[in-house]
């Protein structure tokens, strides 16, 4: 049996490094997949990014670290690998016209408003926001996971809220 670091677990260890990229996924791909969900808002692009992220980690043979730095590693792909996806959707989107025409799309639940204001939010807002509410990281994790000081990511995620609140009460008054 060999310790696996990243998980923290004893598996028998696999000639193909196997079984620590399934521990990786075991540990972190829900994780992955809510905090893409958050960036992209769409569940598909969500499911694409965090399945890029783990099959460039299978090509390359080996997990590049442990622990800590395997989860902000992750994060730090799963991003890359979302704004990827936000960008092929905009390229590539087409909408018919009749969709939009619609004021609200069939089947909308009450929370329609609030997800539309927190796609509406700049990129780096959002997945600010996502981190912090859907991951419940610190803003010290925040940053380390996008490349930023504790500080911005703090102003980032006020400004998300404060952006949203304003967005809200403005459709509360119609």
């Amino acid at each position: 049996m060999q310790q696996n670091p990243a998980a923290g677990i004893n598996r028998a260890a696999r000639a193909d490094g196997a079984d620590d990229l399934e521990s990786a996924f075991d540990l972190h791909g829900s994780a992955l997949y809510r905090y893409a969900l958050g960036v992209t808002g769409s569940r598909e692009d969500a499911e694409d990014a965090v399945q890029e992220v783990f099959v460039r980690l299978a090509r390359a043979g080996r997990i590049p670290c442990a622990g800590q730095a395997l989860a902000r590693y992750l994060f730090r792909a799963a991003r890359n690998a979302a704004i990827s996806a936000l960008r092929r959707r905009r390229r590539d989107r087409t909408v018919p016209l009749e969709d939009g025409l619609r004021a609200e799309p069939p089947g909308e639940d009450s929370f329609g408003g609030l997800r539309d204001a927190v796609r509406g939010l700049p990129l780096k807002q959002r997945e600010v926001l996502a981190l912090k509410v859907l991951q419940q990281m610190t803003f010290e994790e925040i940053g380390a996971a996008l490349g930023v000081s504790a500080n911005t990511a703090a102003s980032r995620y006020r400004y998300a809220i404060a952006r949203l609140r304003l967005q809200l009460e403005d459709e509360r008054n119609g």
